[in-house]
């Protein structure tokens, strides 16, 4: 277990872990209140993240200095992101349909 966390460097965990675990919880909390500035700006980091990932991996295909972890590390990224707007659409859809089964007005 200590061999995995010693060969994590700073800017992997930052870049491919932090990043977007922050984009999930801005997505979310945007969601959640409604706000549409933050909604709007999340979004708009999330998708300068995705382009960043892009050029990056394509950078490195060119210069033949492909890394098998940058390519894990967009994998570890998108699921994050990706599993912070499911599980933010699934309560949503569970919250409508409890609502909607006992006639609440929102």
């Amino acid at each position: 277990m200590m061999e995995i966390v010693r060969n994590i460097d700073i800017g992997f965990a930052l870049n491919y872990i932090g990043i977007p675990v922050l984009l999930g919880f801005g997505i979310v909390s945007g969601r959640k209140s409604k706000n549409h500035i933050r909604l709007a700006t999340t979004n708009a980091f999330k998708s300068m993240f995705y382009f960043y990932c892009a050029v990056a991996n394509i950078f490195n295909y060119i210069n033949n200095s492909w890394e098998f972890r940058h390519v894990a590390g967009l994998t570890i990224a998108l699921a994050i992101i990706e599993g912070f707007n499911g599980m933010f659409d699934c309560v949503e859809e569970f919250r409508k349909d409890a609502i909607e089964k006992l006639n609440i007005k929102e």
